[in-house]
């Protein structure tokens, strides 16, 4: 599947290790840890395809596959921390590892990094909607993180009394912005990639791609969160 764009791919991880660098020689030791973990990289793998279909065949695709693989990874070791999982793809999770403290900083680092790595390419319009993307990937956990709270605090009386909350709302919700998530982080990629504006569109998750998106997003939700994540980490 991922053949006519393996060479991109291969630029991609190259493109990873290299901005791992740093004086702190933690933060490569962890981050090689992470990418020595594997994972199917499903993310940088879709942008670059977009490129492709919409003709782009310069050098940019790999630096900003490479960016968002740098933002799902911070995702992941801090989500790791939220769902108390131990196990990331059959070894520790960093924050079992390394505890808590350093996964966090490292998380944020690898943010700031991704933001960094695009700018090399001064194209504010990407910066702009991958901050988009970041804050409503936040308001998601948050709001996830805040109606279980509440479900805990009221024990039964959470679906007998509210019911306009229960799981199924709250999962739609949580999938809402996943599809928007992945809606804006095409048209980020189109217009990074200096697409033209029909072409832009193209690459972005409508229509169909977008219904994929959204019902993805619920079927994931549907198991439950730790369920789902578990069975997900050889996927990621």
């Amino acid at each position: 599947m991922f053949e006519p764009i393996r060479e991109d791919l291969e630029k991609v991880e190259r493109e990873f290790v290299r901005h791992l660098e740093s004086q702190v020689a933690l933060i490569p030791t962890i981050g090689h840890y992470i990418q020595q973990g594997g994972g199917k990289r499903i993310r940088p793998a879709v942008l670059l395809m977009a490129a492709r279909m919409s003709g782009y065949t310069g050098e940019h695709a790999p630096l900003f596959a490479s960016v968002i693989e740098f933002i799902h990874t911070a995702t992941l070791v801090h989500d790791d921390i939220i769902d108390e999982s131990d196990m990331r793809r059959g070894r520790q999770a960093v924050h079992s590892r390394w505890g808590n403290d350093v996964t966090v900083l490292l998380g944020d680092f690898l943010y700031i990094k991704s933001m960094s790595m695009a700018l090399t390419r001064d194209s504010l319009d990407f910066i702009r909607l991958l901050c988009e993307v970041t804050l409503r990937m936040i308001e998601g956990e948050l709001y996830q993180l805040t109606k279980n709270g509440d479900r805990r605090s009221l024990g039964g009386r959470a679906l007998r009394d509210h019911p306009a909350q229960d799981g199924l709302s709250l999962r739609g919700q949580r999938a809402h912005w996943r599809h928007a998530g992945s809606r804006h982080e095409h048209r980020a990629g189109g217009r990074a990639l200096g697409l033209r504006p029909e072409h832009r569109h193209g690459v972005s998750a409508r229509g169909r791609s977008a219904r994929l998106h959204r019902r993805r997003g619920c079927a994931r939700q549907a198991g439950g969160r730790r369920p789902a994540r578990r069975e997900d980490d050889a996927a990621r």
